[in-house]
């Protein structure tokens, strides 16, 4: 019984972390794809009409 709660514990708490949180919107910009490397290192492209596209990059999980 004790190993079940254990092993229930760890799966909750690694959902619980894994979490989308809303920054900012920009009504103008469009992203096409999202790719990170790790947890901390990222990638996304899109466009902001009528502007060209760009690639933005992070290497603090999406904080800046």
């Amino acid at each position: 019984m004790n190993k079940y709660l254990i092993v229930s514990f760890l799966i909750l708490c690694s959902i619980a972390n894994a979490q989308w949180v809303k920054k900012h919107a920009d009504v103008n910009q469009l992203y096409n794809s999202v790719f990170f490397l790790d947890s901390s290192y990222g990638f996304i492209a899109g466009y902001q009409y009528p502007d060209p596209s760009f690639i933005l990059k992070t290497s603090d999980g999406g904080e800046n």
